[in-house]
């Protein structure tokens, strides 16, 4: 049959049914009395009537009773959307969105709703079917109408214009069309009407696309302080706050200040304020992997288009500059002067003067080539900002070069300005002088023309704290999608268990310590009890590299030779400063005999207490720190160092002649060749650690909690690994070696200080005393030793006379500690400390700066407390 002969067949229609009178009652009582809509006699099989000029219906002077009585409806009802001219609801509009597939639903309904929450929230009418689904709402102005096309299968919008909707009868499938759950039609304001609109445009996007100032208000309204975000619109009011800041560029989202991960989290903290605005969970909280999931979907779909728009506004901006051609980034250093990107690949200066030709009177700009800098150019600037203030890091750059030789075409990454300027210098020069202006010019013309990327990537790997010390972030660390299955690992442990027989603390220690390792350096900036560091000795073939290898491989470390070195790496102050830095994850030092380095000793002392361990010049003599971040696992056959303050700080373990296994016997062969082969086993560990961090608000309070110390919080790290598959701890995690020195050690270090500022503050009396003329105490006068008994008022007295210089009072009456006390204190056998050690020790204390300087500074009363542990 020829389609023409279709268009000419009669539609077969089919038998109408009659809806039970009871049903037909009930729902002309609430269209036509509670929400006041007008409804016509309709087929509700058949999708037809007879009824005709419904769009233009006087509905004020229609007798429904009547015509319910007269049977009009027997076969059911349509209502007409629109304008409402009667009952509690006139002046509004009955709106109605129909959905045609459970896609388009589901789309639109995104996490906030689902067919039972949305018909518990307003009237949805269906017949059994989810593809075919109408949603009633009332609104002060109405929805804009859209219809279905040969673009749009998928929604339908009435709100406009009159329409009519089936919602009493049989539908052609044999089910009864009814209201899936209430009856009751929300009434809508403005925020939600614009919420509503965004939804829609979630499924068709051109949705109001000749009018984008409805999705516009929306995000306006949102960012209202007083606009709230209840728990049913929380997805869509999120998914439209991060299309809009994604697209944003100008002001405090201009590229160059704000990157993507920036921009996701000022969406995050934008619904935090307002979850406790409403009293519900945030969103980031509630799922962090769905909301992630979201942004990085955004960022798939819509890269395409947000480059456009860059593109676009670069060409705007080349437009502005005469300098600024394909490929060319200038900056303006004076009127007439440019450093620009030329299209030969060089970074030049160049000039343009306005020439009049005398014979035809007219201007025309000629541009002169002053100076080349660089036979390449950038073509690429990423600048890397620290997130990370207790650092005091210099920002970094990626910046990608091109030249018309294949040595000018290479990128530079995570540098300083002075490292490029080197570097550039070392083989791309054209000239000595001038090259850190040019490139300082090119970086201002890239943020000029808005295509400088910024962002917080660090190069460095581990954990760090942010948000005031109440967030950790990783950095350079892949976290899981999913918790991983840590039973082959933990059978691994099971297994390694008969090895050290008769020495199961040492394999806990190893085990406790390495999983809380690479947490450490937070515990430095938060000021938690800190990690000591380990050192084992003992004559060879005893267990101790390989323990060290086992702890290694939980972060899948024990064959990776930047994480296995020797003294090599740490015998002197500039290698051992490398090795801490840049890492949080351990490191295995093997065979480091330092029984007479006093040197390395210091520095292992200084390092295992400090953030910063010792500061570097750039070459343009910039201050940069070089921060102890990677603890040290350390072994030797030499005995560990016996200096006090040495063993605070490491935990030392001796490995006796009966631990020492021949090379050769056959129990040796098989244990390494074991080992080897199932040491990798251990990594799921890490990972199973890793993803606790970064994704549980627990595990992030437990490792920010000052009070617990290191051993405690991996306890719970591997209790919860253990419970993920259903087993508990093994007893044998609760013996390690002694964990109570590195708590004495900081204890003991404060005792060090109160008892050198009382020696140094008794010293200082007993000397003004003894030259009393000199120092204007009178004949008679009681010396100050005699005059007051405790500490405090010693020191008060020396103040208040002005006889000391270091220590003073300021307008609060406070006192105030100058850096000079730290040399004074040195007399008195105090070695490596700073303001900060002064701060830490005095409860209450704080540092600052006091007229341009570091002070540390308290009140009487913690003084007093202080001095008063003496007693």
């Amino acid at each position: 049959m020829t389609v023409e002969e279709q268009k000419q067949k009669p539609t077969q229609k089919l038998p109408k049914r009659q809806t039970p009178f009871d049903i037909v009652t009930k729902g002309v009582e609430f269209w036509t009395g509670e929400t006041g809509a007008h409804i016509i006699e309709y087929d509700s099989i058949n999708k037809e009537t007879f009824h005709l000029k419904w769009q233009i219906d006087d509905d004020t002077k229609f007798d429904y009773k009547s015509n319910l009585q007269a049977g009009l409806y027997d076969y059911g009802f349509a209502v007409r959307t629109g304008f409402l001219h009667r009952g509690k609801y006139k002046g509004c509009y009955l709106d109605c969105i129909d959905f045609d597939t459970l896609e388009a639903f589901l789309t639109w309904c995104g996490e906030d709703y689902n067919l039972d929450s949305l018909a518990i929230w307003t009237r949805v009418e269906w017949h059994k079917d989810r593809l075919r689904i109408h949603v009633f709402i009332i609104s002060k102005s109405p929805l804009k109408d859209l219809a279905r096309s040969d673009k749009n299968k998928f929604i339908e919008v009435y709100g406009e214009k009159p329409h009519l909707v089936c919602v009493c009868g049989y539908h052609a499938d044999g089910n009864l069309i009814e209201p899936y759950n209430t009856k009751e039609i929300a009434v809508i304001d403005n925020i939600k009407k614009l919420e509503i609109e965004s939804r829609i445009k979630a499924v068709i996007p051109s949705y109001l696309s000749d009018d984008d100032n409805g999705v516009s208000k929306y995000v306006e309204e949102l960012e209202k302080p007083e606009t709230i975000v209840p728990k049913g619109s929380v997805h869509i009011a999120v998914r439209t706050m991060l299309m809009s800041v994604y697209f944003r560029w100008k002001g405090d989202f201009a590229p160059d200040k704000m990157s993507d991960e920036q921009r996701f989290q000022w969406v995050v903290d934008w619904d935090k304020e307002k979850a406790v605005q409403a009293g519900r969970e945030a969103y980031i909280d509630a799922n962090p992997k769905k909301l992630l999931d979201l942004w990085e979907g955004i960022k798939r779909k819509y890269q395409g288009e947000r480059q456009e728009q860059r593109d676009k506004r670069e060409e705007e901006s080349r437009q502005t500059n005469p300098f600024n051609t394909p490929g060319c980034i200038s900056y303006q250093i004076n009127p007439k002067r440019f450093i620009v990107g030329t299209l030969d690949s060089k970074i030049a200066e160049v000039e343009y003067k306005t020439v009049v030709d005398k014979f035809t009177n007219e201007a025309e700009i000629k541009v002169q080539q002053l100076r080349t800098f660089t036979a390449c150019k950038p073509v690429k600037i990423i600048r890397h900002i620290n997130p990370l203030p207790f650092l005091e890091a210099q920002d970094r750059y990626t910046i990608e070069f091109k030249g018309m030789e294949p040595s000018g075409c290479f990128t530079l990454r995570h540098k300083t300005l002075a490292e490029i300027i080197a570097i550039l210098k070392n083989g791309n020069a054209l000239t000595e002088k001038g090259i850190d202006v040019a490139i300082q010019a090119q970086i201002k013309g890239f943020e000029q023309a808005k295509l400088i990327e910024v962002n917080d990537n660090m190069d460095f790997t581990g954990f760090f704290p942010v948000d005031n010390n109440k967030k950790i972030i990783s950095s350079n660390i892949k976290i899981p999608e999913i918790f991983p299955d840590v039973t082959d690992a933990l059978n691994f442990i099971e297994e390694l268990l008969p090895y050290y027989k008769n020495r199961e603390e040492l394999l806990s220690h190893v085990l406790l310590w390495f999983m809380i390792a690479p947490l450490s350096f937070i515990f430095k900036i938060i000021k938690a009890p800190l990690l000591y560091w380990v050192h084992l000795d003992g004559p060879p073939n005893t267990g101790k590299s390989s323990s060290g290898e086992i702890g290694l491989a939980i972060d899948g470390n024990e064959t990776n030779i930047d994480f296995i070195l020797n003294i090599n790496h740490i015998d002197n102050t500039v290698r051992f400063g490398e090795t801490v830095h840049g890492t949080t994850f351990p490191k295995l030092l093997d065979e480091v005999n330092i029984i007479d380095r006093q040197d390395i000793v210091k520095n292992i002392v200084t390092a295992v207490d400090v953030v910063k361990f010792r500061k570097i010049l750039d070459k343009n003599r910039i201050t940069e720190y070089i921060t102890s971040m990677a603890p040290l696992f350390l072994t030797s056959n030499d005995p560990t160092p016996t200096n006090p303050e040495y063993l605070k700080r490491v935990k030392t373990r001796n490995f006796p002649d009966k631990e020492v296994h021949s090379q050769t016997s056959l129990e040796s062969i098989e244990y390494k060749k074991w080992l080897s082969v199932n040491l990798s086993r251990c990594r799921a560990l890490g990972h199973a650690r890793n993803k606790l961090v970064m994704e549980s608000n627990e595990f992030q309070k437990i490792i920010l909690d000052a009070t617990l110390t290191p051993f405690d919080k991996s306890r719970k790290i591997w209790d919860t690994i253990y419970k993920s598959i259903g087993r508990e701890l093994p007893d044998f995690f609760s013996k390690n070696l002694d964990e109570t020195q590195m708590l004495d050690a900081i204890e003991n270090k404060k005792g060090d200080i109160l008892g050198a500022l009382e020696s140094w503050i008794i010293d200082r009396c007993r000397s003004l005393d003894t030259n009393r003329g000199e120092y204007g105490i009178g004949q008679g006068e009681k010396k100050i030793l005699d005059k007051y008994p405790e500490t405090i008022d010693r020191l008060v007295e020396l103040i208040d006379r002005k006889l000391i210089t270091c220590v003073r009072k300021d307008r609060d009456d406070r006192i105030v500690f100058s850096r000079q006390i730290i040399i004074e204190l040195e007399r008195f056998g105090i070695r490596r400390i700073d303001l900060h050690s002064l701060e830490d020790t005095i409860p209450g204390a704080a540092y600052m700066k006091s007229d341009g300087c570091k002070v540390v500074k308290c009140s009487v009363d913690d003084l007093k407390r202080f001095f008063s542990k003496s007693d």
